[in-house]
């Protein structure tokens, strides 16, 4: 037996044998989280604590190519795909047991064109990020009512916020979209490019690809007033607020909810 034919055999011996996660870790820029990984369990948590998934693998993406990586590598492997942008998801989509996630959280550049008052918003970047960036200028997007609200589940998911009753939801202010498709490709949709795809992810909730940045047209506006108020959720109280926000101005948002307090 020759020396090239034990070192083949060897090869393909250590190729069987290592880590799948190899491969991957080579097809991406970001970081691949394992449960062997320092941080994996920060990770993987999400906002109800009593949640406990264990995915096979936690991808750090840092570009749109990376994304289109680990949806090849996951499709390849026939494993489940998860994807999270702001992590605000109380219904737990962003991680599941066995899967591979996608984590959106280093792609979050707000670029704003003051001039055009246009913003352009990574997938991870959050209701913060892109508040506090167009702020500078003047502008506002309409999006969640809280800070860490990911723009990337609030947009596709339809985006309401304090200021939805004057300047829309978040998807009426979405201009176009870069997307990676579930065979990898990256494509922008718009009402002129790919416009099924652009009508589907704007309110169409998940799986029909994952968007790696966003362009959305911003609001000029002043100083916004809102704030939280507090009442005994008593029949009249609850029958006279309805009877109010039926002849309330039209620019005037009002979230009502009942609860523990």
């Amino acid at each position: 037996m020759s020396v090239e034919t034990v070192v083949s055999d060897v090869l393909a011996e250590v190729t069987q044998t290592e880590d799948p996660l190899m491969e991957l870790r080579g097809r991406v820029l970001g970081t691949v989280i394992d449960s062997s990984s320092d941080g994996f369990d920060e990770a993987r948590a999400l906002p109800n604590l009593l949640a406990d998934r264990r995915p096979s693998a936690i991808v750090k993406v840092l570009t749109a190519e990376d994304v289109s990586s680990t949806v090849n590598f996951a499709r390849e492997r026939g494993l489940p795909l998860t994807v999270r942008s702001g992590g605000h998801s109380l219904a737990q989509f962003g991680v599941a047991d066995g899967a591979i996630g996608i984590d959106l959280s280093e792609m979050k550049r707000v670029q704003i064109d003051p001039v055009e008052q246009i913003a352009r918003v990574q997938g991870g970047a959050t209701s913060f990020d892109v508040a506090t960036a167009a702020q500078v200028h003047g502008l506002a997007l309409t999006t969640g009512d809280t800070q860490s609200v990911g723009i990337g589940g609030l947009t596709t998911g339809g985006g309401v916020g304090f200021m939805v009753r004057k300047y829309g939801l978040t998807i009426d202010s979405l201009l176009s979209a870069q997307v990676v498709l579930a065979d990898g490709r990256i494509v922008t949709a718009s009402a002129d490019e790919h416009p099924g795809l652009f009508w589907a992810i704007r309110g169409g909730g998940g799986n029909f690809g994952v968007v790696t940045e966003f362009t959305f047209k911003l609001a000029k506006v002043g100083t916004i007033l809102g704030g939280d108020l507090m009442l005994p959720a008593t029949r009249e109280v609850v029958r006279g607020y309805l009877d109010y926000v039926a002849q309330a101005p039209d620019d005037l948002t009002t979230i009502a909810g009942v609860m523990h307090a």
